[in-house]
């Protein structure tokens, strides 16, 4: 199984088994610390992750295509990892293009993911005025589990 940081083309995301929970790790130095990918030591799901799914899930029956479904996978397999343990709900819908979208707000702090059914998944971030970005999942500045993690601890 593959890490969020290692699983870095788009047809990973495509698949069922694309990102999982890493065991227990620490670092034992500073300079580790990106080895543990900003999960906590016991990784556990998101609490939100059941409403989500029934979310995506009445969603795709919305969407009565199954042409939707990649998409739909692609963003369930994002979305449980345990990076995002600490995150608020987001808010999940469809984009126009096909596909889904989900949306995480907390303390000025805001993250839009948007996965589409021809592979496709963009992030937009937005750190009030510090910092705004837009691009690939793939490229997402210091990898979307620091900001997974920031949304779990923002105020």
């Amino acid at each position: 199984m593959t890490s969020l940081t290692s699983a870095r083309s788009r047809s990973d995301w495509f698949t069922p088994h694309a990102t999982a929970a890493l065991g227990p790790t620490a670092a034992a130095s500073a300079s580790e610390v990106v080895d543990t990918h900003y999960r906590p030591l016991h990784p556990t799901t998101p609490r939100w992750l059941p409403d989500v799914a029934a979310r995506i899930g009445r969603l795709l029956l919305d969407a009565q295509s199954l042409a939707e479904a990649p998409a739909a996978v692609a963003l369930w397999n994002i979305l449980r990892d345990s990076a995002w343990a600490a995150a608020p709900e987001p808010f999940v819908s469809p984009v126009n293009q096909g596909g889904f979208s989900a949306e995480f707000e907390r303390g000025g702090l805001h993250l839009h993911l948007e996965v589409l059914s021809n592979g496709e998944a963009s992030v937009y971030l937005y750190d009030g005025a510090l910092f705004e970005w837009e691009g690939d999942l793939d490229e997402v500045p210091d990898g979307i589990e620091k900001w997974a993690w920031r949304l779990g601890h923002a105020v």
